[in-house]
């Protein structure tokens, strides 16, 4: 190869390099802008490219990189609205969570309501029904302290309980299931409070006390309960039965004193001829079962009661009837009963009645007539009391005969001492 040649050769590798890099640099600064508008750079500014297609090219791609970039801030946009989006919904879900929970928390405790409700209104059903039971048990006339503590146990089986009714022949403690000791305290007492309900500390427990009072607002006894500390519908329940007991516990209050009136006499405070009556009648019956069992009937009769009257008035007479009726009381037995049957008539049946029972009696009234004894008013007029007697005991007479015997031998003794008195009659 000639020297022209190798310039030949050389000149073109040379025009060859400088057309390659003419036409790819335009190339190369297209391809740094597609590499920056992939990376995000959207801000980036380029030399001005020598070819039209090149210009367009570029042009077309910074179009694009414009509209991409549009897109891109647009997603953004509605990726931020989609994540606030999605806050929402977690919170909103959250919300709904604790809704949820609090749903279930106010169902449970609805539910509970409900139960503790329906027991408490199964509770009042059962405990109605006992005070109706209740109520038919004191009128069928049971024992009223026996009715009451079957109750009351059967209401609260795991209490204590402890009664008292003062009536004419209790007034001692009914007990179930409660410490005896407690009931000497007389802090205990009724009449040691004002208010109809009280409650003392025990061991951990409760002692409440109710008052049974009458209408009179009376205290007719009184109820305590052993037991923790009582709720609303506790109270409620055992002051409903608490009032009926004091009107039941009333009336046989009442029923027993006109029953007691009934057979009283009204003067002396001694039985009277009604009383007289039904006791003959029940000791007769009582002797046709057990004939061995003798009893003895005596009669007596004021003397001097019309003079009494006539001479000092009425007031001295009652007096005298008075007197009289204390000393045959003083003279008889406890198993003996007298009897004021009307006027100036009185009798005593003897339970224990055969003829040496009848004469030891017939011994000490016959003491009390040696002995000089008065009736007198507060003005200081006395009379002097005297009385005729007669007696028989069925040991040797006849049931017939019985008041026949006992009216003549009284009769007897008061001919004798008007007789001795020099009295005419």
């Amino acid at each position: 190869i000639s020297l022209f040649g190798l310039v030949i050769i050389l000149l073109a590798f040379f025009s060859a390099g400088m057309t390659y890099r003419w036409i790819a640099r335009p190339l190369e600064g297209l391809m740094a802008t597609v590499r920056a508008y992939s990376q995000g750079e959207y801000q980036r500014y380029g030399r001005d490219l020598r070819f039209a297609e090149f210009f367009m090219v570029d042009k077309l791609i910074r179009k694009m990189a414009k509209t991409i970039q549009a897109q891109v801030s647009d997603l953004a946009a509605k990726n931020a609205e989609l994540n606030a989006a999605y806050k929402e919904k977690e919170q909103a879900n959250l919300q709904l969570i604790d809704f949820n929970d609090e749903l279930e928390r106010k169902v449970e405790e609805k539910t509970l309501a409900l139960r503790c409700s329906l027991m408490r209104e199964e509770n009042r059903r059962s405990m109605l029904q006992s005070l109706l039971s209740f109520s038919h048990d004191l009128q069928v006339d049971k024992n009223i302290i026996e009715v009451v503590m079957t109750q009351v146990v059967a209401l609260y089986p795991t209490a204590g309980w402890a009664m008292k009714a003062y009536t004419h022949n209790n007034e001692a403690w009914a007990c179930e299931n409660i410490d005896k000791n407690c009931l000497e305290n007389n802090n205990i007492q009724p009449e040691t409070h004002y208010s109809d309900y009280y409650c003392l500390p025990k061991s951990g427990e409760y002692l409440h006390c109710f008052k049974i009072k009458n209408s009179h607002n009376e205290v007719v006894g009184v109820i305590i309960m052993q037991y923790e500390k009582l709720q609303r519908d506790d109270f409620e329940v055992i002051s409903l039965f608490i009032r009926q007991l004091s009107t039941e516990l009333e009336g046989r209050l009442l029923n027993s004193e006109l029953a007691r009136i009934a057979v009283t006499d009204s003067l002396t405070g001694i039985a009277n001829r009604k009383a007289f009556d039904h006791d003959l009648e029940q000791h007769i019956q009582l002797y046709n079962r057990y004939p061995e069992r003798s009893f003895g009937l005596f009669m007596i009769d004021v003397n001097g009661l019309k003079r009494a009257n006539d001479n000092y008035g009425h007031s001295m007479g009652d007096a005298l009837l008075i007197q009289t009726s204390k000393l045959l009381v003083q003279a008889c037995r406890a198993t003996d009963k007298v009897y004021r049957l009307g006027g100036d008539e009185f009798a005593i049946i003897l339970e224990v009645g055969d003829e040496d029972s009848c004469a030891i009696l017939w011994q000490r009234l016959e003491t009390v007539r040696e002995h000089t004894n008065y009736a007198s008013l507060p003005s200081g007029q006395c009379v002097e009391v005297h009385f005729a007697m007669g007696y028989a005991s069925c040991e040797h007479y006849s049931i017939d005969e019985l008041c026949l015997i006992a009216d003549k031998s009284m009769y007897k003794d008061k001919r004798s001492f008007y007789k001795q008195r020099g009295i005419q009659r």
